[in-house]
């Protein structure tokens, strides 16, 4: 061996030699990227921001809100898992229900979300911590009239122009947040028809936190969607990232080491495979032409 044959430029220099290269990762990315809280590892990409009020754009990854990769993919084009084939596009809506900014609930929604997008979907979040959606008022639910509400309307139309939602809550005495209750009540009654949804909530302990996702299937009905079989319930000791109690940075992330991650990937699958069945090709794409 030469005796500067020790150092990692000569190391990478042989193994091109032999024709290998250097080799990577299935996914493209490297062991920093995928290891959870690794030094110098880059946050997780946050979702493309859905056309909601108080928005800024700073969590956006694709599309033209935050200008990632490009312009948006025609619809009825895209790929599901890696390794698969084209799939028909979808548009999923995921909705963090927690009244707390960078909270468990919203990194588990939009963990949900990212899935989401490798499996074909075109996938916004709404954190109603930062809508400040109004109180719903039955008087607004009966009226033929859109709702006189701008954020509420946005919020609305936002519901429509989904193929999929995931609705994701905090666990607050054994059920789901006033907040997200309130949000669905500015809604019609056929605001799910047709829908897939994927149900996510997070609890502190283990005590009850299945309960609210139970309790969130009958309200889903009733609007007319279709919950997926599988729920994912998180507690604290699931994710990495800011301790408990903590929402500033907003860097709290899924820890894809545990076993939670496993379950939110066979959510996606769920949810993608039912939502491609209930809404069928053609359906989507005259959706997505609609939306246009």
């Amino acid at each position: 061996m030469h005796p500067g044959d020790h150092r990692p430029g000569a190391r990478r220099a042989r193994r091109h030699r032999r024709g290998g290269g250097a080799r990577r990762p299935r996914d493209g990315r490297g062991d920093a990227a995928r290891a959870p809280g690794a030094a110098g590892a880059p946050g997780p990409r946050q979702l493309r921001p859905a056309r909601l009020p108080h928005h800024d754009g700073r969590h956006g990854g694709r599309g033209e809100e935050g200008g990632g990769r490009g312009a948006r993919p025609r619809a009825g084009e895209g790929r599901g898992r890696p390794g698969g084939g084209r799939v028909t596009r979808f548009r999923t809506l995921c909705v963090a229900g927690s009244p707390s900014r960078g909270s468990h609930t919203r990194a588990l929604v939009a963990h949900v979300g990212r899935l989401l997008e490798r499996r074909g979907s075109e996938t916004s979040l709404a954190d109603l911590a930062e809508l400040g959606l109004p109180p719903s008022h039955p008087g607004h639910y009966w009226s033929p009239e859109p709702h006189p509400v701008a954020r509420a309307r946005e919020f609305i139309d936002a519901v429509r122009a989904s193929d999929a939602l995931v609705l994701g809550t905090p666990v607050y005495h054994s059920g789901y947040s006033g907040l997200l209750k309130s949000a669905v009540d500015l809604l019609p009654r056929d605001a799910f028809e047709g829908r897939a949804v994927a149900l996510v909530s997070h609890a502190g302990g283990p005590r009850g936190s299945a309960g609210a996702c139970e309790q969130l299937r009958q309200v889903v009905k009733a609007l007319g969607g279709w919950a997926v079989p599988l729920q994912v319930s998180t507690v604290t000791a699931d994710f990495a990232g800011n301790p408990a109690g903590d929402f500033t940075s907003g860097r709290r992330t899924l820890d894809e080491a545990g076993p939670v991650h496993a379950r939110c990937e066979e959510l996606a699958d769920q949810l993608a495979v039912f939502t491609r069945a209930m809404r069928g090709a053609g359906a989507l794409e005259d959706r997505a032409g609609a939306a246009a």
